[in-house]
């Protein structure tokens, strides 16, 4: 039985790991963030885009306000995938109900997210094509 020990330790260590690194994630995005750069289906949404608020909390919620209109709910990480997932579980406003497939990417007061708008399965890349409903977002962290 103490054969085993050792690979049991390195076992639970690696699963320590593996769970303290979302937390971690989550940590590094609490804040508020603002939108410079948006894409939808290739076609270039900053405009549109530039009144949203997003505010991320380090136990995974979420705030999003755009020309006025709040939408609430959580996040879940995955950043053992690569790219990194999350998925957004809509509880107020109009995503309610909804869980959005997306990857980001998070460095320092930049966060990249690609969105799966549609019934499409997540996206692999941060890119938007033409013909998708697929949102890139480029945020800043609000000062």
């Amino acid at each position: 039985m103490s054969r085993f020990a050792p690979a049991v330790a390195f076992v639970l260590a690696s699963l320590a790991v593996a769970s303290a690194q979302p937390v971690d994630d989550l940590k590094a995005a609490a804040g508020k963030w603002a939108v410079v750069k948006a894409t939808l289906g290739g076609k270039d949404f900053t405009a549109a885009f530039k009144t949203l608020e997003l505010q991320l909390t380090a136990d995974g919620g979420y705030k999003v306000t755009i020309n006025g209109q709040p939408d609430e709910g959580a996040v879940k990480l995955d950043p053992t995938k690569t790219p990194k997932q999350m998925d957004i579980v809509g509880k107020a406003g109009p995503n309610a109900g909804k869980t959005i497939k997306t990857i980001y990417k998070l460095d320092g007061d930049t966060m990249v997210v690609c969105y799966e708008l549609g019934d499409g399965d997540r996206p692999t890349a941060f890119e938007s094509k033409a013909g998708t409903k697929q949102f890139l977002a480029e945020y800043k962290r609000a000062k």
